[in-house]
């Protein structure tokens, strides 16, 4: 099979995913504001930039990204594909917990 293919290249990724070392996790407090009230209207988010974080942020980013990756997770039954699938994953843990 030639390796340039997009199955090639799909079963590559899946293989470094296994290699990574495997974490204990974190548990993480989360303050959450009060339920907003009947009939709040909310706003759409137009940037969440992620060329802005800093070198920390994007390290931790990029561990939850890839520890969700490796476990299998999913959001709202699609895989863990991108980092903004990862920050979405956790915003909704937030939404089931809190009652949003």
């Amino acid at each position: 099979m030639d390796c340039q293919s997009e199955r090639c290249k799909g079963e590559d990724k899946v293989a470094k995913r296994q290699q990574r070392p495997q974490s204990n996790g974190a548990t993480l407090t989360v303050p959450v504001a009060e339920p907003l009230g009947e009939g709040y209207q909310t706003q759409p988010v137009s940037d969440v930039a992620i060329r802005h974080l800093t070198p920390r942020q994007r390290i931790a980013l990029r561990r939850l990204f890839g520890g969700l990756q490796t476990s299998g997770a999913d959001c709202g039954g699609r895989p863990i594909e991108t980092q903004a699938d990862a920050l979405r994953w956790v915003l909704e843990r937030v939404a089931e917990r809190g009652d949003v």
